[in-house]
């Protein structure tokens, strides 16, 4: 995370972003349809920079890069997403599950209330989907449907259905 979580910490590299632009430099040319899990906004920050690097160095129409999780982020990344072209298949069980525990030990109030920003993706018209992250989230579409749109982030609501 750019600002950090309240304990003090950032959060972790599972790939470091020197690997994601090398693995960028190799299937991009290729013209493969990358998917790539991104939970924070640094880590969104260091992939929107490979996108764009590449699109600048190998331009695709249709690239189809997926941002998959799309947990943190702003609204000038989603502007950028957009931009680029990519679309998003989201997690929307992240505001249900884990912003009431986020806004006091994680990110803050504001931070976690803004969890995958499905309206502002919608503003700017990028393709997006929803996905359970099985077993993070439950197997059920309809309130994954749900939990998007209510964006409803009550831990009892989470509990009562498990």
């Amino acid at each position: 995370m750019e600002d950090g979580y309240l304990d003090g910490h950032e959060g972790e590299w599972i790939q470091n972003p020197e690997t994601i632009s090398e693995l960028f430099d190799i299937f991009w040319p290729l013209e493969y349809q990358i998917h790539i899990h991104v939970k924070g906004d640094k880590g969104m920050n260091e992939l929107l920079k490979v996108i764009e690097r590449k699109m600048k160095e190998f331009p695709r129409e249709d690239h189809r890069t997926t941002i998959v999780h799309f947990a943190n982020s702003t609204d000038k990344q989603v502007k950028k997403l957009s931009e680029l072209g990519c679309i998003i298949s989201a997690n929307p069980y992240y505001v249900t599950a884990f912003s009431d525990n986020y806004s006091k030990i994680g990110l803050g109030p504001e931070r976690a209330s803004a969890m995958v920003r499905s309206g502002t993706v919608e503003k700017y018209n990028i393709p997006y989907s929803l996905h359970s992250d099985l077993p993070i989230g439950p197997s059920d579409p309809l309130y994954l449907a749900w939990c998007a749109v209510t964006r409803n982030h009550c831990m009892a609501m989470c509990i009562a259905r498990t």
